[in-house]
């Protein structure tokens, strides 16, 4: 009986760009104008105006963190709960 190849997580054609995420290579590009690409796709959703109200954006922020049990007693993001939230969600 042959030997079965190890299957891998994803395709010979696909980049792997962090934990869960998968984003299908394009034809005759690599990763980085790949990712370019996607930035520019981004920023047309990005909303901007939290630059100009940061300090209220920053509440809001602060308070859902709060909310999610994601902050220290110093008030800082947890990195080992941010990463768990990142990852598992």
């Amino acid at each position: 009986m042959a030997k079965q190849p190890v299957l891998q997580p994803y395709s010979l054609n696909c980049e792997f760009w962090g934990p869960g995420f998968i984003f299908p290579y394009l034809a005759g590009r690599n990763a980085f104008e790949v990712h370019l690409f996607s930035i520019k796709e981004v920023a047309n959703y990005f909303p901007f105006m939290t630059i100009k109200f940061r300090k209220k954006c920053s509440a809001l922020l602060k308070g859902r963190l709060e909310n999610m049990n994601m902050l220290t007693t110093e008030g800082k993001v947890d990195p080992v709960k941010f990463l768990q939230f990142v990852v598992n969600e």
